[in-house]
């Protein structure tokens, strides 16, 4: 039926999703490029560790996510 399609729809979208979102070597491959773009001076120390932080506090969100995942029956 159509709900039930788009039920599916929804949920392979939302999985997509968080895919994109906790994907921790994407995150990991982030920072790196991060700190070689601060060392080749095209950050400022401010700017570095705002973005620093942010990729930081995503990278955590990804691990406690994917921690959750594993524990889901």
């Amino acid at each position: 039926s159509p709900v039930n399609f788009t039920v599916w729809l929804a949920k392979k979208i939302k999985d997509q999703a968080e895919k994109e979102l906790y994907d921790v070597e994407v995150l990991k491959a982030a920072l790196e490029e991060l700190r070689e773009q601060h060392e080749a001076g095209e950050l400022s120390d401010k700017e570095f560790e705002q973005r620093e932080d942010r990729l930081l506090k995503s990278l955590q969100e990804a691990r406690e996510y994917h921690k959750a995942k594993t524990k889901e029956p």
